[in-house]
């Protein structure tokens, strides 16, 4: 049976509404370094509005728990489809992804706690990128107050809890952070639709960043007819099973991604080097013990490379279980419930093409998202500044400072163009939701090429859109709120 996967799926999408009501809970928050910002933030704006009570503050407030409802929802949403998949092949839940504070404690314990370096370069960049926008935020006060100064103008500049906190808010990168885990969960349900199980999405990202595919071939020989096509090889020995034809186009391709194949298998020399030649290998491994696998994987590892091994899910679990990236054959999904390992439930080798494409797909979809979420942050400066400082500085006779020359969407008023940022802000995460669930079309290309294309469709994108959807909201608010306008032009 099918499993229901669509967007607009009324079931899925009413029991995604509840859980991000559920998803509030603090310990959840706190796996989202820039999302518990918001979390606190709402906290702190909802005080401050119920001690100094206004409707404007009470819509900023409100757009703050928006902000952050929406976000949870898409991580819920993703992980509906996720389960609704998973079931339908009798599939385990996939684990909870780890915290920071669980990394640091495996790290510290000599676990696994391992990350690739694309997980640790976004992570890296999204709290550098929170921290400096928190710092910048919360010295406004400080500069507003030298320029009402300055200016002559004391109380000109109004920066309420609620203002600051919005404006903080928009100014994070939220886009990415708000929808990081629902990417990742995404490929855990194009897996499944697969037929492949995964325990976790970090699982599937850190399965595009191998570097080494090791392939056991003699547990599949027995079980799995789809690996390969009777041929003669070693001097008129018949082999059944091992890696066909078909399979040179698919190493060839691992190639072209830049991934090394080592097949390894208990045949005697001259029988391995003529599988590892008919199969396009890079290189084998003949008579392979349990013992050599782990070595293999282990020099490699040494080498600075990640690698991923892919064998039978009993005999081959301790190679399984060293691998950065374990693909486990010849086990049902019933063996597989609470295993680190990916599952194949057809052992079909072919399938690895497809796991490390969903793999490098995610890292896309990532990198897109992480471009327009800080090229979006960029484009709020021009909403938020000039409704901020638009008033310092007046010259005699003018109702509006130097500062307002930055307001190039001509937003009618500095309650409008605050309330409009915030708004936006909210909204982008459920217009984004799609993209980041079905993901970014994966092309076999260099990185430079991929990093142009992202910065030229999604840079520009994310400069253009806050421009166009602010605009839109503050039109819509100057016609539907009572509110006085004041220009700042």
């Amino acid at each position: 049976m099918k499993p229901k996967s669509s967007l607009l799926d009324a079931t899925l999408l009413r029991r995604a509404f509840v859980d991000a009501f559920l998803k509030l809970d603090p310990r959840l928050q706190c796996r989202n370094p820039v999302m518990l910002v918001v979390y606190a933030g709402a906290i702190l704006s909802s005080v401050a509005t119920a001690r100094h009570f206004s409707g404007f503050n009470l819509q900023l407030t409100l757009w703050l728990w928006l902000t952050l409802l929406f976000a949870n929802f898409g991580e819920a949403f993703a992980e509906t489809i996720a389960e609704a998949s998973g079931k339908a092949r009798g599939a385990f839940t996939p684990k909870a992804e780890p915290t920071l504070l669980d990394r640091m404690t495996a790290i510290i314990k000599g676990g696994e706690g391992k990350s690739t370096p694309g997980e640790v370069a976004v992570e890296i960049l999204l709290v550098a990128l929170t921290a400096l926008v928190i710092v910048t935020v919360f010295t406004l006060p400080a500069y507003a107050r030298f320029g009402e100064s300055a200016a002559g103008q004391p109380g000109a500049v109004d920066l309420s809890l609620p203002i600051l906190i919005s404006s903080l808010v928009c100014l994070i990168p939220t886009s990415i952070g708000g929808l990081l885990s629902a990417v990742g969960i995404s490929g855990i349900e194009r897996l499944a639709r697969r037929n492949v199980l995964a325990p976790s999405g970090r699982m599937v990202e850190r399965a595009g960043d191998i570097d080494v595919l090791l392939l056991d071939v003699t547990g599949l020989e027995k079980t799995s007819p789809r690996s390969g096509i009777p041929r003669e090889v070693a001097g008129g020995t018949e082999v059944l099973g091992v890696p066909g034809l078909k399979d040179v186009a698919h190493f060839a391709r691992l190639r072209r991604m830049g991934i090394r194949t080592i097949i390894s298998t208990c045949d005697d020399p001259l029988t391995a080097a003529a599988i590892a030649a008919r199969a396009g290998a890079d290189h084998f491994i003949a008579q392979a013990t349990p013992e050599d696998k782990l070595r293999c994987i282990r020099e490699e590892q040494a080498a600075g490379r990640l690698v991923a091994m892919a064998g039978d899910g009993r005999c081959d679990a301790p190679a399984l279980a060293q691998a950065d990236v374990g693909v486990a054959m010849n086990i049902d999904a019933r063996e597989a419930r609470g295993g680190d390992n990916l599952v194949d439930l057809d052992s079909n080798p072919a399938k690895l093409i497809e796991i490390v494409e969903i793999g490098r797909q995610l890292h896309m979809t990532r990198g897109a998202l992480t471009t327009f979420s800080i090229a979006s942050s960029v484009a709020k400066y021009f909403a938020i500044l000039p409704a901020l400082f638009g008033t310092l500085y007046l010259a005699e006779g003018e109702s509006s400072g130097p500062l307002a020359a930055l307001n190039v969407m001509r937003l009618h008023s500095p309650e409008s163009a605050i309330l409009s940022a915030v708004a936006f802000n909210a909204l982008v995460l459920l217009a984004a939701l799609p993209l980041a669930l079905r993901g970014v079309a994966y092309r076999p290309e260099g990185a430079a090429r991929v990093l142009r294309r992202n910065v030229l469709l999604y840079g520009l994108g994310g400069l253009l859109a806050p421009f166009l959807g602010i605009k839109a909201i503050d039109l819509a608010l100057s016609i539907i709120y009572p509110i006085r306008l004041i220009a700042l032009s």
